[in-house]
């Protein structure tokens, strides 16, 4: 067996090194314009029943090629939806309605035009829970937390 001797490995060594190209920078990530997003939004809302509707917003916000802000978006279209057509789909509810609502407050920018709605809608929301005890039980949990919190803030 013969052996190299310490130039040639050396060169070899150094050849190797210098023609190893360094990893490409990470790729911006790809987000929908908000363009895009609100025709999407507009199908969702449009869709022929409120389980296609529930079903293409929950999609659409479970993507990851949009921004906080358009999920926030997404959320109050959902929201709006839950509270509007209540039991046509098993999580359309005022108490799962406040839930879209909250995720839209934690995620929008607060000076959002569309957060003044939200709270409108919000408290028109929470004044009909009596109305609807069979909402689904972890809506109603978690929507009798929100309420609390939102009273301590007061």
């Amino acid at each position: 067996m013969k052996r190299l001797s310490p130039a040639l490995f050396i060169a070899v060594l150094l050849t190797s090194c210098a023609t190893s190209e360094a990893p490409p920078p990470p790729a911006e990530p790809a987000f929908l314009t908000d363009e895009q997003v609100t025709e999407l939004w507009n199908e969702a809302y449009q869709a022929d029943s409120q389980p296609e509707s529930e079903a293409a917003f929950t999609r659409l916000i479970a993507r990851d090629d949009i921004t906080e802000e358009q999920r926030a978006r997404l959320y109050m279209g959902r929201g709006i939806k839950r509270g509007i057509f209540v039991r046509d789909d098993p999580r359309a509810y005022p108490q799962c309605s406040v839930l879209d609502f909250r995720a839209f407050e934690q995620l929008a920018d607060p000076d959002d035009p569309r957060m003044e709605q939200m709270i409108k809608n919000r408290a028109y929301q929470f004044s009909r829970f009596q109305y609807f005890d069979d909402a689904p039980e972890d809506c109603k949990s978690e929507a009798r937390i929100y309420q609390e919190e939102l009273l301590s803030r007061r």
